[in-house]
């Protein structure tokens, strides 16, 4: 059953390598921590909502808005399937119900902060800033100039997860995010004001320091997100 469908469009994503053992803090119970190679992730990540639905219906002044989260990776084994998903350190979104539903229904550890998107559009592709909580920014550049990233790539291992999970105790929220693979293009950044420690606490700190291992942004298209299931 689909809890929530809408566009999903210009998804900037920003990684860091980061220890597989910092992850275990966060990891839901019946998961294990998803790697590339020897190494996993956290991404912060940057995108917008549109023509959003809850339960089929669209809510006024609900359906257009942004979202910034911070994400790892994880997986779980199902039988014969390799379910690979994310589990989120934080997500904000300027819409202070949409924030408690998410927090309600889900356990999801939203926050209501104040976001704003700008785009300009030059000859050698666009410009995309978000700035946000009256305090942080970012600033990037993006090719426009899009591709299907191989299935081994890097850059699929960052988009291909198509599971959310959420730690409740000693139990576990999992839900399906269905979407096509996404085309992407190369990114750089400009600009950034992001103080991790601030937002997310000390455990995060070294970020403010680190260069992120890649910088790019995901089309996006249409999504569709199911209802949870509990695994105790």
């Amino acid at each position: 059953m689909k809890f929530l469908t809408a566009h999903w469009y210009d998804l900037i994503m920003i990684n860091y390598a980061i220890p597989p053992d910092l992850v275990e803090k966060y990891l839901p119970r019946h998961c294990m921590v998803d790697v590339e190679g020897e190494e996993t992730y956290a991404s912060l990540v940057l995108f917008e909502f549109s023509n959003t639905k809850v339960a089929g219906i669209k809510w006024p002044g609900y359906t257009t808005f942004s979202e910034i989260n911070l994400r790892l990776y994880v997986q779980r084994i199902d039988g014969d399937e390799v379910r690979r998903g994310v589990v989120f350190v934080q997500e904000l979104v300027p819409k202070r119900l949409i924030a408690l539903i998410a927090h309600t229904f889900y356990a999801e550890p939203y926050r209501y902060a104040p976001i704003k998107r700008a785009v300009n559009t030059l000859k050698t592709g666009r410009e995309l800033a978000y700035h946000w909580s009256n305090a942080y920014h970012l600033h990037i550049h993006s090719s426009d100039n899009w591709y299907t990233p191989a299935q081994n790539s890097h850059e699929a291992f960052i988009i291909n997860h198509y599971w959310g999970y959420t730690p409740i105790g000693n139990k576990t929220n999992e839900y399906a995010v269905n979407h096509p693979q996404w085309d992407v293009c190369d990114a750089a950044m400009l600009a950034s004001g992001v103080d991790f420690e601030a937002m997310y606490g000390s455990t995060w700190s070294f970020l403010n320091h680190t260069i992120p291992t890649s910088t790019f942004v995901a089309k996006g298209s249409d999504v569709s997100v199911s209802s949870k299931r509990i695994l105790r």
